[in-house]
């Protein structure tokens, strides 16, 4: 299981991969 603390994490990524930092996490990970 996750920290509360880890999960906020999770949350604010998933939130700017909202917004359109997805082609920005793509780069990130090759």
């Amino acid at each position: 299981m996750y920290n509360k603390s880890e999960f906020y994490i999770l949350i604010e990524r998933e939130k700017q991969l909202e917004k359109g930092g997805f082609q920005r996490w793509r780069k990130q990970r090759k």
